[in-house]
């Protein structure tokens, strides 16, 4: 059994484009995501010091391989 898969969700490792009224320098460029914090819907990017909105992801790009936990 395999004991990877490709996330489907916003996690970081996640490669993304933003919008452009996010304020995001270089938003026509793809981003990683490097934390997506849910109870406030925001996510940091490598490379950003500002946090933004969920919301402000205009296109996911790309899904990383995450490990499956077994419980």
């Amino acid at each position: 059994m395999n004991k990877y898969k490709k996330a489907t969700k916003l996690c970081p490792g996640c490669i993304v484009f933003m919008k452009q009224d996010s304020g995001c320098i270089g938003y026509g460029n793809v981003q990683c995501i490097r934390n997506v914090c849910e109870p406030l819907d925001e996510i940091s990017l490598y490379g950003h010091n500002k946090n933004y909105k969920i919301y402000d992801v205009i296109q996911i790009v790309e899904y990383p391989i995450i490990e499956i936990m077994k419980g």
